[in-house]
């Protein structure tokens, strides 16, 4: 789910890393039983868990998996890493969508996005929109103004992760 960052409450923050790519921050929430993100457009989400502990998920929605974090990592590749001590595995959360970039009034689609224009005259709108798996965050329409669009770019994040696990011993 998405929460304001101003109202986030966080509940044993363990482990914190940031990923340079999408500007993101991942935060492993302990008590709270969950991995959450802090984008850089200011949201604080919920990446993986959804409260209770345990084990299951590998293989569905990361949202719903049960996991116990104590630390996170980010790969080369987006690949988000929990260290889920209480199963003694790590859990590999598939790769996270980057934000949007643009440049003047050449929109740039969102990372497994798209836009309706590529190139916009001054006065016309950009639509952002996601492929499918995939929600935006922010303004979908933005207008050109002087060579400068409207507002903030959105961005593409994943509706849903794939949890995947190694043991560890």
């Amino acid at each position: 789910g998405f929460v304001d960052c101003s109202n986030a409450l966080l509940n044993y923050t363990v482990g914190i890393a940031f990923d340079p790519i999408s500007s993101t921050l991942y935060i492993a929430d302990a008590y709270n039983i969950r991995l959450r993100a802090l984008l850089s457009v200011g949201v604080v989400r919920t990446v993986a868990g959804n409260g209770t502990n345990g084990f299951a998920g590998d293989g569905g929605p990361a949202v719903d998996a049960l996991l116990g974090p104590s630390d996170v990592a980010v790969g080369f590749n987006g690949t988000v890493y929990v260290a889920d001590v209480g199963n003694n595995r790590v859990r590999a959360i598939g790769y996270v969508a980057p934000p949007v970039a643009d440049a003047g009034c050449v929109a740039v689609a969102p990372a497994y996005g798209y836009v309706t224009a590529a190139s916009v005259p001054s006065g016309s709108t950009v639509t952002y929109g996601c492929s499918a798996g995939y929600a935006l965050v922010g303004i979908a329409n933005r207008t050109c103004f002087d060579g400068t669009l409207s507002g903030a770019a959105p961005t593409c994040v994943p509706t849903t992760g794939l949890v995947t696990s190694s043991t560890g011993t």
